[in-house]
């Protein structure tokens, strides 16, 4: 099973903190762990998605400590069983468009503004009773900075796209847009090395539906009969 194996070091047993800092990515996921000497040498839990316990070796196995809110835990996969899109999809992923990545898979990155109506995360907006009566679509708290950055990158669009501005938070998107369909944060990102500029922009790319504004402008084009003849 290619999946990704985290170390806590200095830990007798997997607590509850442990799987509060990595709860975006392990949610809802059974876990089975055991005792052993991890990387650095030290003592701790090794653990991982799945029914079989995992283990460390200090030899080939690739291993990376994690930062910000996963700082003291280890993230590494076995040599050999890299895991790849087919092994960390999430069950409730947004549909989207695939972008292959420095892994060369194709993943698929979720459609965070949509082309034709410019609904931002629609389906992830919980409905709540407006001053009229009427239902609105509200965002979580936990999406409304992700709303704003993808709204932003929307507004340079077309700077972006012909090269006239580079695009901001590139990495922080793609990640947040992998994030959504994937059980990876930053680190697991990281780890597996996904990203670089071309498939950072690739992927925000995907994210703001441009494939489908591509594919509308031909089609205005050849109705049009522009280029004809």
């Amino acid at each position: 099973m290619n999946r990704i194996l985290y170390f806590a070091p200095g830990k007798q047993v997997l607590g509850l903190e442990e799987m509060w800092r990595l709860e975006p990515v392990l949610q809802g996921c059974a876990v089975t762990s055991r005792l052993c000497v991890g990387p650095g040498g030290e003592n701790g839990v090794i653990f991982a998605v799945g029914d079989e316990a995992p283990g460390y070796r200090k030899e080939g196995q690739v291993w990376e400590e994690g930062q910000d809110s996963q700082d003291g835990i280890w993230m590494g996969y076995e040599p050999g069983a890299r895991p790849g899109p087919g092994d960390l999809a999430r069950e409730d992923g947004i549909s989207g468009h695939p972008v292959t990545l420095r892994d060369g898979q194709a993943w698929e990155l979720p459609v965070l503004r949509v082309a034709a109506t410019g609904t931002i995360l629609g389906s992830r907006r919980i409905a709540k009773r407006g001053p009229g009566g009427e239902w609105l679509g509200k965002l979580p708290a936990e999406l409304e900075d992700l709303a704003r950055w993808v709204e932003e990158a929307f507004g340079s669009l077309r700077a972006v796209v012909e090269g006239q501005v580079e695009l901001r938070y590139e990495y922080d998107l793609a990640a947040a847009g992998l994030a959504l369909n994937y059980r990876v944060g930053a680190g697991e990102i990281s780890l597996l090395e996904l990203l670089d500029p071309k498939c950072a922009a690739e992927a925000v790319l995907a994210m703001l539906d441009w494939p489908t504004f591509v594919a509308l402008a031909e089609e205005k084009k050849k109705g049009s009969g522009v280029g004809d003849g």
